[in-house]
């Protein structure tokens, strides 16, 4: 997964968890603090995941009830390869 903080937000102000498949793979986070900088690429790999036909991706915000459009997870671009 491809993930930029592309807003104006300070650190922690955007954290989540991703869930693939039912499973967390990501837990509490937070794109700006693992890139350092706005408009700064972040990619997480995630092996080992079993796909169908379908893959099921919850991007879940840390704090649902204080979520607004400026703090909504966000993911840049998903990127499958077949394993194995």
């Amino acid at each position: 997964m491809h993930f930029a903080e592309l807003g104006d937000l300070a650190p922690s102000e955007r954290r989540f968890d991703i869930r693939l498949q039912d499973n967390v793979v990501l837990e509490d986070f937070d794109v700006l603090t693992h890139a350092g900088d706005k408009n700064t690429a972040v990619i997480k790999e995630f092996n080992g995941i079993i796909a169908g036909k379908t893959i099921t991706l919850d991007p879940i915000p840390k704090d649902e009830k204080n979520m607004n459009e400026r703090s909504a997870p966000t993911i840049s671009g998903i990127e499958v390869i077949r394993e194995g």
